[in-house]
C-alpha cells in the first residue's frame, strides 16, 4: 500500500532531503548529526515510495553511507521492503553492487534467503543480471538446502542462468549437490540437459565427444544423451 503525503512526518521529509544533499557532496557528519537528535528516524519511511534511508543511500551508490547506516542499525532493520515490495539489499543486488551487498550480509546473513519482490532468492536475482563476481558469493553465502529441486524453482533458475552466462562453476557444483536439478524447467520453462547440450564449451576436454550427461538419482543411475 502506497504512502500518502500526510503519512511521512515533516521531519522525515526534511531529512529524505537532508541525505540526499548530504550524499550528493559525500557529507556524512551533517547528517549523523542530524540521526543523533533522534536515531529513531533512521527506520522511517522517507519518501512516496516508501523507502528508508538505506535504500536512499544504496540507491546512490554510496558505500559510506550505508557501511556507517548499517552499523547504526539492528540487524532486522535491513529487511524493511519499501511499498513494492524491495529491500535495500535486493537493490544492490540486482544492481551489482557487491561490497555493498557484503556490508548488508555481514551484518544480517538471513538477507541471502529473504525472497525479492520477483519472488526468487537473491543469488537467482544477481544471476539473472549476470554479475558472476556477485553471483559467486551469494551462492557461497546461500544454504545449499534452499536450492534443492524439492524445495522450489530456484536452484533449477540458478543452474539454467548459470550455464546461459558461461558461470560453469557454480553450475557443475550445483549439479554435484542436485544432479535432479539438470531435468526440471525453470520459471522461463528453459531446462540445463537442453542448454548443455547446446554448449559445448561447458563440458570438460573430452566430456562431450562421449555423447551423455549422467544424472545420479538416489534409487537409480540415468543415462541422458545429449
Amino acid at each position: 500500500m502506497n504512502l500518502t503525503p500526510e503519512e511521512i512526518s515533516n521531519e522525515s521529509f526534511k531529512l529524505g532531503i537532508l541525505i540526499a544533499k548530504a550524499m550528493d557532496n559525500n557529507d556524512w557528519g551533517r547528517f549523523e548529526n542530524a540521526l543523533c537528535n533522534d536515531p529513531s528516524v533512521m527506520r522511517s519511511r522517507v519518501n512516496l515510495s516508501g523507502d528508508t534511508f538505506l535504500h536512499i543511500a544504496t540507491s546512490y551508490v554510496n558505500v559510506r553511507f550505508v557501511r556507517n547506516l548499517v552499523m547504526m542499525m539492528p540487524p532486522q532493520d535491513l529487511e524493511v521492503k519499501n511499498n513494492i515490495g524491495t529491500t535495500a539489499f535486493e537493490a544492490a543486488v540486482v544492481r551489482g553492487i557487491k561490497e555493498i551487498v557484503e556490508i548488508m550480509v555481514h551484518k544480517n546473513s538471513n538477507l541471502v534467503m529473504i525472497r525479492t519482490s520477483k519472488n526468487v532468492l537473491p543469488v537467482v536475482a544477481a544471476a539473472r543480471s549476470g554479475n558472476k563476481d556477485l553471483v559467486k558469493y551469494l551462492y557461497s553465502m546461500t544454504p545449499l538446502s534452499e536450492l534443492s529441486a524439492e524445495t522450489s524453482r530456484d536452484g533449477v533458475s540458478l543452474l539454467t542462468n548459470a550455464i546461459v552466462t558461461d558461470m560453469y562453476d557454480v553450475a557443475l557444483d550445483l549439479l554435484h549437490h542436485y544432479p535432479k536439478l539438470v531435468l526440471p524447467k525453470d520459471y522461463y520453462g528453459l531446462n540445463a540437459i537442453s542448454l548443455l547440450a547446446k554448449r559445448p564449451s561447458a563440458f570438460p576436454s573430452g566430456f562431450h565427444q562421449k555423447g551423455i550427461f549422467k544424472c545420479r538419482y538416489k534409487n537409480s543411475n540415468s543415462i541422458i544423451y545429449v
